[in-house]
C-alpha cells in the first residue's frame, strides 16, 4: 500500500523554478540574496524566541532585522511574538540578561502553560499595560 502511495507521488511532475532573464549588473539581487526571512514553527521555549529575534533559527534571517515586506509575509507569528520581545528587550535594557528574562516570563506566566498561550496573555496584559509584578519595568 506505502509502496504504491510513493509509486504515484514519484512519478508525478515537479515544479521547476527557473530565474528570470534579465541584465542585472547592479547587484541588487545580490543584495537580496541572504538568509531566508522566515519564522520557526511552533517554539517549545521562550529562549528560542529571543534567540528567532536576535540571531534566526535554522539560518534565517533574525527578526528583528525583517523589512516591513517580510514582516508582513508572516504576519500573524510575527505580531503574535512581538510582544514577548519588546517585553524581554525591555527587561535586558533594564539590567537582566536574556536567560534571566526569559526565565522571569516564565515565573510570570507559569512554567507548564504552552508559549501561545502565554504570548496570548502577554498580548491581553499588553492591551490592558497591567503586567505582573515580576515582569514589570519600573521607572523612577
Amino acid at each position: 500500500m506505502l509502496c504504491k502511495a510513493l509509486q504515484r507521488i514519484a512519478s508525478q511532475p515537479g515544479r521547476r523554478v527557473v530565474p528570470p532573464l534579465g541584465d542585472e549588473t547592479d547587484g541588487a539581487t545580490a543584495e537580496a540574496a541572504g538568509p531566508p526571512a522566515q519564522l520557526c514553527n511552533r517554539p517549545k521555549f521562550f529562549h528560542e524566541l529571543w534567540k528567532e529575534w536576535m540571531a534566526g533559527m535554522g539560518g534565517n534571517k533574525a527578526a528583528k532585522y525583517f523589512t516591513s515586506a517580510e514582516r508582513g509575509k508572516a504576519k500573524t507569528k510575527y505580531s503574535a511574538r512581538k510582544v514577548f520581545w519588546d517585553k524581554t528587550s525591555e527587561l535586558v535594557r533594564a539590567g537582566h540578561t536574556s536567560e534571566r528574562a526569559c526565565d522571569l516570563v516564565y515565573e510570570a506566566y507559569g512554567h507548564s502553560t504552552g508559549v501561545s498561550e502565554v504570548l496570548r496573555r502577554m498580548a491581553v496584559d499588553r492591551r490592558a499595560n497591567i503586567w505582573p509584578d515580576c515582569i514589570r519595568v519600573r521607572r523612577f
